[in-house]
């Protein structure tokens, strides 16, 4: 048992931060959780590779996207769990006496594609997450006294799907943005569209986690004012200093997507596409990588494969019928979001009660 010196348990406070994608994940990932005084990390790196590579894989084992990319061929769900677990379990008592220095310490666990709608099963993995919660407290209960949060952080949708059909443009079939729109409208309620329904996405997590500390921020409150957003992520779990919040606030955000309205567009060449598709066959590489090569040669070839999508052809902006279509789908939605967390997201470009608003890229 890890006790203070007066005998009595520490406090263990658990935050998982499930997504989106396109929400700043990034920055928070490098900028602010490895950060943070009394932390553990345990989340993504800016390649989107969990830190620990035990972790790594059964991370992307139990929340990647579909193996081979079919829906019906899932993974046995129970015993990823249990390895994921004891993983975190192991990694928390290894690194408490060097990471903790108070009574008090906190666990970060962060990547997006737990709530990667477009190629995941994310609607199971939001039950994933309460079978991992309810193990570690079963796993823990006797170390510490545990506490948990859930931090989803959305985005107003017509610049989130611009931003990630440009960022995803290399393996996107439809090669305008229109044309992306047009193929997504058909199933609304479905992959990528279907996770951006978020008033249905807050039901779904308040009816699974009743008992589990829930926070839903917009990404835009960390546009306009990033230490309230940072304040309202940490709230009830962790103190941030004075001087970690400055230093939070001038850090720059270094993967930005954008030029004013516009979004730039990604592409990589066919032989790298073809060494993309020979190392996700079968299994996301970021899973198969971190099981079979060793440390130093896997980052080289990461980054490899990272800097493949930096090549640049061109920049692009919604329509403006496109936009009139998505306000329009999800306007009711978001009226609904903006009585259920008390906030008006009207102000902050949202479409609200068909009133569709002219948003950033």
């Amino acid at each position: 048992m890890i006790e203070n010196p007066a005998g009595k348990m520490k406090e263990l406070k658990f935050i998982i931060h499930c997504g989106y994608g396109k929400t700043a994940t990034t920055w928070l990932q490098t900028e602010v959780f490895p950060n943070i005084a009394d932390t553990i990390y345990l989340g993504a790196n800016q390649l989107g590779v969990m830190r620990d590579r035990e972790l790594n894989h059964a991370h992307y084992s139990l929340f990647g996207p579909y193996p081979n990319g079919h829906r019906g061929n899932l993974s046995n769900s129970s015993e990823l769990v249990k390895k994921y677990v004891a993983i975190i379990k192991q990694r928390i008592l290894s690194d408490w006496e060097s990471k903790v220095r108070g009574d008090t310490g906190l666990v970060i666990i962060s990547n997006e594609t737990i709530l990667a709608f477009d190629n995941s099963a994310a609607e199971l993995n939001i039950y994933l997450m309460k079978q991992i919660l309810y193990a570690l407290n079963v796993e823990l209960s006797d170390q510490f006294r545990l506490s948990s949060k859930i931090v989803v952080v959305f985005r107003e949708q017509t610049s989130l799907i611009q931003s990630f059909y440009a960022y995803n443009y290399h393996k996107i079939k439809q090669k305008t943005l229109s044309g992306f729109v047009e193929e997504q409208i058909k199933s609304p309620h479905e992959g990528f569209f279907g996770g951006l329904w978020y008033d249905q996405i807050i039901d779904s997590f308040r009816g699974i986690f009743d008992d589990i500390n829930l926070t839903f921020l917009p990404y835009e409150w960390l546009q306009t004012d990033k230490k309230r957003f940072l304040t309202v992520f940490f709230a009830d779990s962790i103190s941030v200093t004075d001087s970690a919040m400055q230093k939070f606030l001038q850090a720059p955000e270094r993967n930005r997507n954008n030029r004013g309205d516009a979004n730039i567009l990604r592409d990589i060449s066919v032989f790298n596409k073809l060494i993309n598709l020979l190392v996700e066959r079968g299994h996301n590489y970021k899973t198969s990588l971190s099981r079979i090569i060793p440390g130093s040669l896997k980052n080289l070839i990461l980054n490899y494969l990272a800097s493949t999508k930096t090549h640049s052809v061109g920049l692009v902006v919604m329509s403006q019928s496109d936009r009139k279509t998505v306000c329009e789908l999800y306007s009711e939605s978001n009226s609904r979001v903006e009585r259920m967390l008390q906030v008006e997201l009207e102000t902050l470009g949202y479409s609200v009660s068909f009133d569709c608003k002219n948003s950033k890229g």
